[in-house]
């Protein structure tokens, strides 16, 4: 990122955005949701099933050049106040999405992904084309029950997911 004081004067953060205000989107739902499909941080094929009988799923779309996606990398470790704060709320499983990462940032993508522990990290634009994503950071919360999109928010903060859980806000 540029020596910019805020990440929207940096045109790499702003390139993808959506043109919506940061906050839940209201659009119709729910919306057909799809298995992740890519590869691990280490070139291995993985899947993230959506699992039926499984809880809700958050998967949230990161860059590894983005200061607002900075808060979900170090939040969503295992030992973080944020996955813990998600944990608290039942059972919901938690998945990272990277459409793609630069030449000389594949160390850094496997450091990042070996912090998250047992969430699971998938490489590929196949996720970001299935849902729709066009920036990040984004959050897309999925029932894997009927296989649909239950809400999305471009999310520049903790609060920003927590709305997205609130059913009260639906």
């Amino acid at each position: 990122m540029s020596d910019a004081a805020s990440p929207f004067d940096d045109p790499k953060f702003v390139a993808g955005l959506r043109p919506i205000p940061a906050g839940r989107v209201d659009v119709p739902l729910p919306w057909p949701a799809a298995d992740l499909c890519g590869t691990a941080p280490d070139g291995q094929d993985r899947v993230v099933e959506l699992d039926p009988a499984g809880p809700m799923l958050l998967i949230f779309f990161l860059s590894l050049d983005c200061a607002g996606c900075e808060t979900f990398w170090s939040g969503l470790s295992p030992e973080s106040a944020g996955l813990a704060g998600l944990r608290r709320r039942g059972r919901v499983d938690v998945a990272v999405s990277v459409r793609s990462f630069g030449p000389g940032q594949a160390a850094e993508l496997l450091r990042r992904a070996e912090a998250l522990g047992p969430v699971p990290v998938v490489v590929g634009p196949k996720p970001w084309e299935d849902y729709r994503v066009t920036g990040y950071p984004s959050v897309v919360l999925v029932d894997p029950s009927d296989r649909s999109i239950r809400g999305e928010v471009v999310a520049f903060g903790w609060n920003d997911v927590e709305e997205l859980l609130d059913p009260t806000d639906s």
